[in-house]
């Protein structure tokens, strides 16, 4: 394996696992924490300002931060659209797009669905500035600043040649069941850049809906034993929306679960207490 900066890095074996970028302010470009924190703040002093709020992408991004701003700012106007005819596209069970819609409607959530824009707003994103965009259909839609909500990308440009035939268009990379990247035995690639799974994040699940999980292969196979298949812990997802609301599905459970779930596992503080404990850091204050 070759770095970008020439740096030859011997290994057995190689787990691909850099993750996804997705458009700020689901996930920050910064690498620098203080820049992080500086984009933060920006984001935060132009939305306090704005009287209407557009969110483009009806997934669980944007749903999450429909329900962030009218927890904080229940009085500005935030329309959710979509070229999709529905919220938050993938398998899910059908009750939860019913019940995440109306939830959406009870804060008053406009949501402009079906239609796609004819042109992207002229502002950037995060970037306070008054603005009309019409849709296919010619409904226009006036805001004071737009976020994009959509467009989860795979970190997976860097790879060489010899991994390249097993990356798709989209980026993903192809695994086996084993989760080695076709055409190989010694490389894995695992978590939002393989196929493995559905690409949505899942909440804290009760032990009984813990199914059994991938046992390392590597260690398999150096010992000269058979590489053991992934077994998927199936379709989960929380979406808060606000520090109450909210609603999702959890592996091995037939019921969606509510509001109170979704508030206990993410919803009241987005988890921040989970990875704080983790890491075993203190949280940053955010002025």
């Amino acid at each position: 394996m070759v770095t970008a900066s020439g740096e030859e890095v011997l290994a057995d074996y190689v787990v691909l696992a850099t993750g996804s970028s997705y458009p700020f302010p689901a996930k920050t470009d910064k690498v620098n924490t203080d820049e992080a924190h500086d984009q933060v703040r920006a984001a935060h002093l132009a939305l306090s300002r704005a009287d209407r709020v557009l969110l483009l992408g009806a997934g669980p991004v944007g749903i999450e931060l429909a329900g962030e701003i009218d927890h904080v700012w229940p009085e500005k106007s935030v329309t959710l659209l979509d070229v999709a005819g529905e919220i938050l596209g993938g398998p899910f069970k059908p009750e939860l797009k019913p019940e995440l819609r109306r939830q959406l409607a009870e804060i008053v959530v406009e949501m402009v669905l079906g239609s796609p824009l004819k042109d992207l707003p002229p502002t950037a994103p995060e970037e306070l500035g008054a603005f009309t965009v019409t849709t296919e259909e010619g409904l226009d839609v006036t805001a004071d600043i737009w976020f994009r909500c959509f467009r989860v990308a795979p970190n997976s440009d860097y790879l060489g040649a010899a991994l390249l035939p097993a990356r798709q268009a989209d980026g993903f990379v192809q695994v086996e069941p084993t989760l080695q990247v076709v055409g190989q035995t010694t490389v894995f690639a695992l978590g939002d850049r393989s196929t493995a799974d559905i690409k949505m994040a899942a909440g804290r699940r009760p032990p009984a809906a813990r199914p059994r999980r991938w046992r390392p292969t590597s260690p398999r196979l150096a010992t000269g034993s058979e590489p053991t298949a992934y077994q998927s812990m199936g379709t989960g997802i929380g979406i808060p929306i606000g520090s109450q609301g909210g609603a999702g599905q959890f592996p091995g459970q037939d019921e969606i679960v509510g509001a109170d779930v979704i508030s206990d596992v993410k919803g009241r503080d987005m988890m921040v207490d989970r990875f704080q404990e983790l890491l075993g850091l203190a949280v940053a204050a955010i002025d």
